[in-house]
């Protein structure tokens, strides 16, 4: 996992030695990294993610990447007085620098959503919201980094189902 020296370059006694170094670069001078949306010294490469905790000690700023997250309407999972049922829950891919950043764009999407009339291709609204129908908001159970093979197959699926639903006589 790439992260970016935002105060400076990347040296020894400048980065957590906590994980495996992969590779380590600096720029001539001070650049605006796109990814991150902010100045950065230089970047190192790391073979497994730092703890939150060691990259804000050396203020490193981790490369956004892709996120699995695991959502659950609550309720759904069946109690004592309507017995048991299948829980509805889905996964979904976010892009984030953390687990916790992508828990909480998991949370904003599903609200948002949640919260949204139905809408056709169009942007007709064809139905009241879930919040509306009395439904509860959907949460984010976990968040785990996905490696780029997952994304790119998650992808492939997705693209796949859309094709699939756009060839329905009644889409």
């Amino acid at each position: 996992m790439k992260y970016y020296s935002t105060q400076r370059p990347v040296m020894p006694g400048g980065y957590p030695k906590s994980q495996k170094v992969l590779d380590i670069g600096n720029f001539d001078s001070r650049q605006y990294v796109e990814s991150i949306g902010r100045m950065a010294w230089g970047w190192i490469e790391y073979a497994q993610p730092l703890s939150e905790k060691d990259a804000a000690d050396y203020e490193l700023v981790a490369e956004p990447g892709w996120y699995e997250v695991c959502l659950v309407v609550p309720g759904t999972d069946g109690d004592a007085e309507s017995g048991p049922c299948e829980p509805v829950w889905w996964k979904d891919m976010v892009q984030a620098s953390s687990e916790v950043e992508a828990t909480q764009i998991a949370n904003d999407k599903a609200a948002e959503d949640w919260q949204s009339p139905r809408v056709d291709e169009a942007g007709v609204e064809i139905g009241p919201s879930d919040k509306e129908l009395g439904s509860e908001c959907p949460v984010c159970e976990w968040a785990k980094r996905a490696t780029e093979e997952e994304y790119q197959a998650w992808k492939t699926e997705q693209e796949r189902l859309e094709k699939e639903m756009a060839d329905l006589p009644f889409a």
